[in-house]
């Protein structure tokens, strides 16, 4: 007879099966309801951890589990929640485990545990509970509430209620109140207590917990810290955690003889360690003091009393503030590690108590006198030495490693050497197999010999990018005839006489070196199988040193005084060559050199690109910044990738010999961008070209560092969020704008005012976007101390601390006072002094004082800063243009209202104008040339009609009573300083 099965989540499992492991699974019909586990009476452990219950857990869902001792539904999706009663009928449960389950639709309460009088351990971390949801489990001895979710906190009375408690855990738990002396007084028999992260107002709550064998106070806010007699009455104590706490002195561990395990990961002891410190703990056979910072230094014999054999001890990267006295590690004569990264070591014989250490890592440590000869010498079992980013004041002396048999690696990478390295440094360490300077800065320089000894052939040595402070003697380099690859970048080089001990060199880096005497021919005589040569900013003044390198594949001359590029057209081998930013006006010589792929010649005074037709496996070709006018002679090169032409005078038209190769609409969207902005053409097709927005629009690409130097005034701030306000109120009438002088167009014209139509609307988009992060950066950078009066509407704050983290919003809404309502004395007053943009009026500006704006740099009488309403007598100016109006209008309107964003108030209710629609009594005309009527729309500057007469769209409309004019053929100013100045003053 077969046995007897019952169907779970689609699964057959026999009836008589003690242990049940459903994890993961997905229960749908109806979730768990009575019948769901029928005719398992035998089992005794359930685990439904991470299941997936869609139709929630009913009332006796697990009726039939009569032998149930254990259920886990830990992290488990239970829809619809847990039903009050749903565990009724499993008298013999004891363990329950809710961590991090999350029920929709409800929260667990007291009904939820209904008739569980034998459950002992309780597990609800990360759950969402009622606060005394466990309050009737008065057999509880375990419970943990652990990062739960309790709304309102937890009142930690509520726990007298659980007399058998003996574990309770609360790790970042909202406790109503700080926990205060006699808190726990109903919980003395409690052996294990967890209040990480937990604010605690005084160590004397414990005096009422004299049975606990293991605290944890890691994160704890402790007030006044912890201090003499913290622990006095925690005799038993056997484990105790005080990570990230900080710590009087080690006396207050006098008073926990039984400690067996202490942790201090991350803790700050202050007064350092005194002789002895923990010789208070006999029975101590674990001791972290991992990432501590140690105030105080440690004293001779510090860890005295920790030589056990069964002792395990962490020490890596502890932060010691004071001095390492000789002896301080007397008694850790087995330890095989030691981190003491950030150390301050004044003597290296700290180290002789130490004999049996394989890896010591000095990373970031302090070595005053520098490595003396012999250093390490009391280390012989040492195989790992670390002094990444280390100082070493007093450089390398010789024989600095000897007496280190063992030793494999040495890592001196990023190392400060401040006394340079001395004739035979690294000699007698004969198992050394790797050696790491790179990015080392070597002050005093290289003696002649100091790499002697490290000619093995199976050393592997780094030495990219080492700055040499010093000279770099002949015979620096004896013993590295191996050496491949050098990077002696910023080097002083006493002769290059220095490189005849590297014969072997196949790339050879000098950026920005130093050579005496400079370079001569023969120079590189005895690097024949050089590769790649960087001599970028290396003062060239000779190219005849190239005949002896006829391997080169690679060279780098960027950045010198070059004219003549004739000594280097028998370099056929070359594939990679860079003469960017010279002076260089004829490229004949380099026709020769067919194997190039990359050719940077950025920066010159190339006129003629003839020569470079023949270059046909060309990938990559920067010709950016020359004075080259026809590209039809690159026609031919249809392997190009990348080609930069911008900065030369050539147009769109000018590419039409390019337009088979696959870079060509890459090409053309840089040319049209950069064409655009340096020869205002978006002004030139309107008809507008001293419009201030406009004007905006073509500074440079680098209008942030324009920006960045004015950031730190108050007016700039202010005048920088005016130009946002202007540039966002144009974009869109810009674009429909030029979409009507298109019908005008013929139709040779039409094709490529279409062309540029889609990079102009980018470019308008990218500089908008900038100036919007140029208000974000400058009003968030702007100092505390000068914001008192900085005022913004509150529709614009979103705008300006927009995707910010937040911390910063948080900082911003406390600087930036969002104002809705003005002060009349406050605004007088500022009326008086004031000479730049304010923000600090929110009220509307009445109708019949508000005059104009002249936005191309005349001087109007007010202006509505930064889209906010001002009143006459509050409000005074900046002029977009650098001028002096009394009051300035973001954008050049001078609206009743603004909108915040910079563009026209849309009342929906009151109906919005069209593009550029006016009510009747108030248009006049725009003069497309950019004249000055007495009205105009938005290609000038269009100023808003008062909202009760409707408010326009995107252009605006203008009503006899808001405004006067704005001429839009003024100059706005050719220099951005030019505009910072008249608003800073």
């Amino acid at each position: 007879m077969p046995p007897k099965t019952v169907t779970i989540a689609g699964k057959q499992y026999p009836t008589d099966i003690t242990s049940l492991n459903l994890n993961y699974a997905t229960i749908i019909e109806g979730g768990i309801a009575p019948g769901t586990f029928a005719g398992l009476s035998s089992l005794t452990s359930l685990n439904l951890s991470r299941a997936k219950i869609e139709g929630g857990i009913g009332k006796g869902a697990f009726k039939g589990l009569v032998s149930l001792t254990s259920l886990d539904l830990s992290y488990a999706t239970i829809e619809g929640g847990i039903a009050p009663g749903a565990f009724r009928g499993l008298d013999k449960l004891t363990k329950l485990h809710l961590a991090g389950t999350t029920t929709i639709n409800g929260c667990i309460t007291p009904r939820t545990f209904a008739d569980l009088s034998s459950l002992t351990e309780l597990d609800l971390r990360h759950a969402t509970i009622a606060s005394d949801a466990f309050r009737d489990l008065v057999s509880l001895t375990s419970l943990d509430l652990s990062y739960a979710k309790i709304e309102g906190g937890i009142d930690i009375g509520v726990f007298s209620c659980l007399p058998n408690l003996t574990e309770l855990k609360l790790a970042s738990v909202e406790i109503k109140g700080d926990i205060s002396p006699g808190n726990l007084e109903d919980l003395s028999s409690l052996t294990s207590l967890n209040l990480a992260g937990v604010k605690i107002k005084s160590m004397d709550v414990f005096k009422d917990t004299p049975n606990l064998t293991s605290l944890n106070l890691s994160r704890a806010k402790i007030e006044g810290g912890i201090g003499k007699g913290a622990f006095k009455g925690l005799v038993n104590l056997a484990g105790l955690n005080l990570s990230t706490s900080e710590i009087e002195s080690m006396d207050v561990f006098k008073d926990t003889p039984n400690l067996e395990k202490l942790k201090l990961l991350d803790a700050t002891i202050n007064g350092g360690l005194d002789t002895g410190a923990f010789q208070n703990l006999p029975n101590l056979t674990s001791l972290d003091l991992s990432d501590a910072t140690i105030n105080g230094g440690l004293d001779t014999g510090a860890f005295r009393g920790l030589d056990k054999p069964t002792l395990k001890l962490a020490l890596s990267h502890i932060t010691i503030g004071g001095n390492i006295a000789t002896g301080a590690f007397q008694a850790l004569g087995r330890l095989r590690s030691l981190d003491l990264s950030r150390a301050k070591i004044e003597s290296m014989d700290v180290f002789k108590d130490t004999p049996n250490l394989t890896k010591l890592d000095l990373s970031n440590a302090k070595i005053e006198g520098g490595i003396a000869t012999g250093a390490f010498q009391n280390l012989p079992n040492l195989k790992e030495l670390k002094l990444l980013d280390a100082t070493i004041e007093g450089g390398i002396a010789t024989g600095a490693f000897q007496n280190l048999p063992n030793l494999k690696e040495l890592k001196l990478l990023d190392a400060t050497i401040e006394g340079g390295i001395a004739t035979g440094a690294f000699q007698n360490l004969p198992n050394l197999t790797s050696l790491d300077l790179s990015d080392a800065t070597i002050n005093g320089g290289l003696d002649t010999g100091a790499f002697r000894g490290l000619d093995k052939p199976t050393l592997k040595l780094a030495l990219s990018h080492i700055t040499i402070g010093g000279n770099i003697a002949t015979g620096a380099f004896q013993a590295l005839g191996r050496l491949r690859s050098l990077d002696l970048s910023r080097a002083k080089i006493e002769s290059m006489d220095v490189f005849k001990d590297t014969p072997n060199l196949e790339k050879l880096k000098l950026l920005d070196a130093t050579i005496n005497g400079g370079l001569d021919t023969g120079a590189f005589q005895a690097l024949g199988r050089l590769r790649s040569l960087d001599l970028s900013r290396a003062k060239i003044e000779s190219m005849d040193v190239f005949k002896d390198t006829p391997n080169l594949t690679s060279l780098h001359l960027g950045n010198n005084q070059i004219t003549d590029v004739r000594p280097i057209s028998g370099l056929t081998r070359l594939m990679e060559l860079d003469l960017r930013n010279n002076q260089i006006t004829d490229v004949r010589p380099i026709s020769g050199l067919t194997l190039l792929i990359e050719l940077d010649l950025r920066n010159n005074q190339i006129t003629d690109v003839s020569d470079l037709s023949g270059l046909t496996r060309l990938i990559e070709l920067d010709l950016r910044n020359n004075q080259i006018t026809d590209v039809s002679d690159l026609s031919g090169l249809t392997r190009l990738r990348e080609l930069d032409l911008i900065e030369n005078p050539i147009d769109v038209k000018d590419l039409s010999p390019l337009t088979h190769l696959p870079v060509y609409n890459k090409v053309k969207k840089e040319v049209l961008r950069f064409n655009m902005l340096s020869k205002n053409e978006i002004g030139s097709s309107l008809g507008l070209q001293q419009d201030p927005a406009l004007h905006l629009l073509m500074l440079p690409k680098d209008l942030a560092s324009h920006m960045y130097g004015y950031m730190q005034t108050r007016d700039i701030c202010k005048f920088t969020t005016v130009l946002l306000l202007a540039n966002r109120g144009r974009t869109k009438f810009l674009i429909e704008q030029k979409r009507k002088i298109l019908i005008e167009r013929d139709e040779a014209e039409k094709a490529i005012l279409i062309e540029r139509d889609e990079a102009e609307k980018e470019v308008l988009k990218e500089y908008e976007q900038k100036m919007l992060d140029i208000a974000k950066q400058c009003l968030i950078e702007y100092p505390r101390s000068a914001l008192p009066k900085l005022e913004i509407k509150s529709k614009l704050l979103p705008i300006i601390i927009e995707e910010r983290e937040a911390v910063q919003q948080a900082s911003l809404e406390q600087q930036l006072v969002v104002a809705t309502k003005g002060s009349e004395a406050g605004d007088q007053e500022e009326s008086a002094t004031a000479t730049a943009v304010d923000m600090d009026a929110a009220r509307p500006m009445a109708p019949e004082s508000a005059h104009h704006v002249d936005a191309a740099g005349q001087a109007p009488h007010h202006v509505d800063a930064a889209a906010a309403g001002m009143t006459p007598e509050s409000a005074h100016h900046v002029d977009a243009a650098g001028q002096s109006p009394r009051h300035v209008d973001a954008a050049g309107q001078s609206p009743r209202h603004a909108d915040a964003a910079g563009g026209l108030v849309d009342r929906e209710e009151e109906g919005a104008a069209a593009a550029a629609g006016m009510t009747p009594e108030s248009a006049h005309h725009v003069d497309a040339a950019g004249q000055s009527p007495r009205h105009a729309d938005a290609a000038a500057g269009g100023l808003v009609d008062r909202a009760e007469e409707g408010a326009a769209a995107a252009a605006g409309s203008v009503t006899s009573q808001s405004a006067h004019h704005v001429d839009a053929a003024g100059p706005m100013g050719d220099q951005l300083e030019a505009v910072v100045d008249t608003a800073s003053q």
